[in-house]
């Protein structure tokens, strides 16, 4: 359903931007790419989990924002990013007090979201056509893992206040429609998850060094619209 409606989207604002009758003050923007958290493994991660847990520090993410432009080189509007991750491994087994063994798969949905209001620049060529581009915003930093060991259904949740930082090179292809590549990070520290282990939730605040640092650097490619 999300694709359909990025396609759609995509689709709309591309018509808009071959239109001639709009003032160039709206810009939208879409990115999708690459995602990598920084955060090292922890040490109190076993051995046995430790490439597990690597490969869940990469995915893809998708970004969209809206900016008004008061002026041509500086605006404000508001971002949206979303990075996903998963990964499954089997032949995991619990072993209960009773000396009982059950074996299954482990695996991991994670979700770390972001919205919050934007500050835009951009600084054009001397054709004024293609253009440098910068954001800075700061917000809501969500994070979600959906994840089951064997038996167990597990649910992690948190939110921290969260920063973004984007900066990229935009190519005109028409005359409001512009194809880019950007690099950007964002950043959030969580303090306090909340477990839900079967239906049981649990609230745990986080010691110094507990806390889960969201920390990420994302590659992108997308498409701006100045409508």
């Amino acid at each position: 359903m999300m694709k359909q409606t990025l396609l759609a989207l995509f689709l709309f604002l591309t018509s808009m931007a071959y239109s001639q009758t709009h003032k160039n003050k709206l810009e939208v923007a879409l990115f999708g790419g690459y995602g990598y958290r920084t955060a090292k493994v922890a040490d109190n991660v076993p051995n046995d989990f430790k490439n597990y847990v690597k490969e869940l520090k990469s995915g893809y993410q998708f970004d969209i924002s809206a900016s008004y432009y008061v002026r041509k080189d500086w605006g404000l509007g508001v971002q949206y990013n979303v990075f996903k991750a998963s990964n499954i491994a089997n032949n995991i087994y619990i072993e209960y007090e009773n000396g009982q063994r059950v074996t299954g798969r482990m695996n991991d949905d994670i979700t770390i979201s972001f919205i919050g209001p934007r500050a835009s620049g951009r600084l054009f060529d001397k054709k004024e056509k293609n253009f440098l581009s910068m954001g800075i915003a700061l917000g809501y930093l969500g994070y979600k893992n959906n994840s089951k060991v064997v038996t167990e259904n597990i649910k992690i949740t948190g939110a921290s206040l969260g920063a973004a930082f984007d900066m990229g090179y935009n190519w005109q292809v028409a005359r409001r429609f512009h194809l880019g590549a950007q690099a950007s990070v964002v950043s959030g520290v969580l303090s306090k998850l909340t477990t839900e282990t079967n239906g049981v939730k649990k609230t745990e605040k986080l010691e110094k060094d507990q806390k889960e640092n969201l920390g990420r650097i994302n590659f992108s490619a997308g498409a701006r619209f100045m409508l």
